[in-house]
């Protein structure tokens, strides 16, 4: 069986310009670096190989991840990326730093099933919309300014909200409102106290 990386150094870039980027590896990892689609998707398949970056990536459509047995690691660099599909990481975690702009989730999330994988991630002072996504991890972090889960599925031993402020916005029933979880919000929350 044949073995391949991506690795993209430091400083190097692409640009799509609006069109949409793949790129494919198998089981050696992808290393990504500045790439700017523009409007367009980002689709990143390492084939069991780690997923990392050495620098910012900017998604202005859909990114999806793909490490398979690996981690998805896109937490050193300041990333822009408009929404979030599927990201599998089965024996690692996922990290993301996306706090240079608000984030849509739409996907499927699989990271685990290892006794302390995660989901960590970042908007900063921006939105995450979990939308109509399905979260699957032991852990899962989030640090934003306004966290709406309304819509989502979330099967996670821990959830940790990281809100950027106390002044944030937490939603889980599709109401807008302060940083308040109530019990009916917690019933959106699989997992919680056994349930």
């Amino acid at each position: 069986t044949n073995t391949s990386a991506i690795t993209m150094a430091a400083g190097s870039s692409i640009l799509t310009n609006g069109g949409d980027l793949t790129a494919t590896a198998k089981t050696l990892g992808v290393t990504l670096a500045g790439i700017n689609t523009g409007a367009g998707n980002l689709t990143v398949n390492a084939n069991d190989g780690a997923i990392s970056q050495n620098s910012a990536l900017t998604v202005g459509g859909t990114a999806r991840f793909d490490a398979g047995s690996a981690s998805v690691n896109l937490g050193t660099s300041t990333n822009s990326i408009a929404t979030l599909g599927s990201v599998t990481g089965r024996c690692g975690n996922f990290t993301l730093d996306n706090s240079n702009s608000a984030l849509t989730v739409n996907g499927t999330l699989t990271i685990g099933p290892l006794s302390n994988d995660t989901i960590d991630i970042n908007t900063g002072n921006h939105a995450l919309d979990l939308g109509t996504s399905s979260l699957s991890s032991t852990y899962f972090y989030t640090e934003s300014s306004a966290i709406s889960l309304a819509n989502s599925t979330l099967n996670v031993g821990t959830y940790w909200l990281k809100p950027a402020s106390s002044a944030a916005t937490v939603d889980l029933a599709g109401g807008a409102g302060p940083y308040v979880l109530t019990n009916g919000d917690l019933s959106k929350i699989k997992g919680i106290n056994g349930k």
